[in-house]
Formats: C-alpha cells, structure tokens, sequence
C-alpha cells in the first residue's frame, strides 16, 4: 500500500494474481484499486481492505476465496482484477490464509470464506463457502 491509497505488487500471476503482463518482478499499480487502508495475502490470492471499509479480492478462486458468490471452474473466475466480498462491510481487520480469509467487523464478530477443509472458517460445517460466513462461538 502506498500513501497515496493505491497499492503495487508483484510476483506471478499463474491463477490470476499480482502479477501483470510486463516484467512481473517489479511492481506494478493494481487497476481499479483506490481508498487502500491495507493488503492481506497469502497463497494465491490478495485482499485489500479500503478505507470505507469494504473488500475487495483477486487472484485463484478455486475454493471461493475471493468472497464474491462464484467459485473457479476451468479457470473461468479467477481475477486479475479486484472484486467485492459480497454482503461485508464495516471490516477493520483482514487475514488470509492459503485458501481462506477471514474478517474482523467493527462489532468484533468475524466472518470468514473460502475453503474449511481443516474448520477454518468456524461454522462447525466441514465445506467451502464462497461468500462470507459468520464465525460461530465468539
């Protein structure tokens, strides 16, 4: 993130990630991206969290991780581009884990998508959500 609330990265874009046709080693400005307060990723996919605090997501998708109610299939909604969690607001913190991310709201519950083959979403259910889930027990 950068002070002006834009953000750069870099790196490979094998699943639709930071990298950009050019040099993928340098930095490069993510299109679309404005209001940036900060950047969670990990594995294959970037969130950022703006500072209307909203968020949106890009790179793999295979598991719903980018939050947005699709979920990869052939490739098809992996993103490039950032895309909006569906139905999240009021966030002010954001992890990601490999296949998973997780949100903080501002009334201190948390809300999670993605893959939950290890539980990691905590809804006690043992499947993937593509869309944010409400964490069960805090």
């Amino acid at each position: 993130m950068l002070t002006d609330h834009t953000a750069q990265c870099w790196g490979s874009g094998s699943f639709g990630g930071a990298y950009f046709p050019g040099d993928y080693t340098l930095p490069t400005v993510i299109e679309g991206l404005a209001n940036v307060s900060a950047l969670a990723m990990h594995g294959w996919h970037i969130c950022a969290l703006l500072t209307d605090q909203t968020v949106r997501c890009w790179g793999m998708n295979d598991y719903g991780q980018l939050g947005n109610g699709t979920r990869q299939k052939n490739f098809v909604t992996n993103s490039v581009t950032p895309v909006t969690v569906t139905g999240l607001s009021n966030v002010s913190v954001l992890v990601t884990g490999n296949w998973h991310t997780c949100a903080v709201l501002a009334d201190k519950t948390m809300k999670c998508w993605g893959m939950n083959n290890m539980g990691q979403l905590g809804t006690g259910k043992p499947y993937y959500s593509i869309t944010p889930v409400q964490v069960v027990g805090l």
